[in-house]
């Protein structure tokens, strides 16, 4: 079977249902994600779809790769990308041109397809693609429950809760990828290794979000006696698996609010109640975290 579809064991019933209850969601759910997939429509109207070059396949490949082989790397144990496995893989990519320069690039998480806006400029097209490509790689599970809609857990992220931190993860993950195989990028795309690592450093995508993320691996691996990146492999490897006890390694460090912290994080962001610039100075110690917390305790309990 292909790694880009929902596969039934996926699915995790909440609550008291039935088999053909499960059953019926499974099949409508799996369904609407198809028809979704074969009949394609781009988030943004005024899109038209790109044909796919020869170049295009190489690299798409290529990056599975990458990603795969930082699976295998990580021990994880990984199914065998087949052929089938590819053009399953290609289908889902759309490349997309826009007059709308910001339009972001999408990861639909419900049909697994993936919106490359294109902007002429290979290197950050296909370091794009990467990223989106992480999210399609990553763990994935459907919540279902009795009349609500299902929920999508994709890497970290579950609806909107926990994006921010997923997203950081994701970014940094890309990043370590697109350096460790710059070699091949260069040959692939044909610029200079320097112009790769020159992308890498001046790229502001989710940098503040990067920067927190750093600055927690960096604090909690101290405070527990671990290595740095023993630690951002188990970040790493929790993104792909999909099992999280390790945040308990945060917690040690943080306190008990931490959990609370990154599962509020975006929700607090999207109000305007915090401002993604101060995030690393929050994280940078247990004490600036603590504080925050009491802060914004203090501000709950005058509402």
């Amino acid at each position: 079977m292909s790694f880009f579809r929902f596969k039934k064991e996926q699915f995790v019933p909440q609550g008291k249902m039935k088999k053909e209850e499960v059953d019926k969601v499974v099949n409508e759910f799996n369904e609407d994600s198809q028809d979704t997939m074969y009949y394609f429509e781009p988030s943004d109207p005024d899109a038209h779809e790109v044909e796919k070059t020869e170049e295009d396949r190489k690299v798409i490949l290529q990056l599975s790769n990458f990603i795969t082989e930082e699976i295998r790397e990580l021990g994880i144990e990984e199914k065998g990308f087949s052929e089938y496995n590819l053009s399953d893989l290609i289908q889902r990519i759309h490349l997309l041109e826009s007059e709308n320069k910001y339009q972001a690039d999408l990861f639909l998480e419900n049909t697994r397809n993936i919106e490359v806006y294109l902007t002429g400029n290979k290197l950050h097209d296909y370091a794009s693609l990467l990223h989106e490509m992480l999210h399609l790689f990553s763990s994935s599970k459907v919540y279902i429950h009795p009349e609500k809609s299902p929920k999508v857990k994709v890497g970290y992220s579950i609806g909107e809760k926990m994006e921010s931190f997923n997203e950081a993860v994701t970014e940094k993950l890309a990043n370590e990828l697109l350096l460790k195989h710059k070699k091949e990028i260069s040959n692939l795309l044909h610029v200079q290794q320097r112009e790769v690592e020159s992308y890498v450093k001046k790229n502001r995508a989710y940098d503040r979000l990067r920067d927190a993320l750093s600055l927690i691996i960096a604090r909690a691996s101290k405070e527990i006696g671990l290595d740095i990146d023993l630690l951002w492999e188990k970040v790493k490897r929790a993104y792909f698996t999909g099992n999280f006890f390790f945040l308990r390694e945060f917690q040690r460090f943080y306190g008990e609010e931490f959990l609370w912290f990154l599962i509020r994080l975006d929700e607090l962001i999207e109000k305007g109640e915090l401002d993604e610039e101060e995030i690393p100075r929050i994280v940078s110690s247990k004490e600036h975290f603590r504080e925050y917390i009491k802060r914004v305790r203090r501000k709950e309990n005058r509402i």
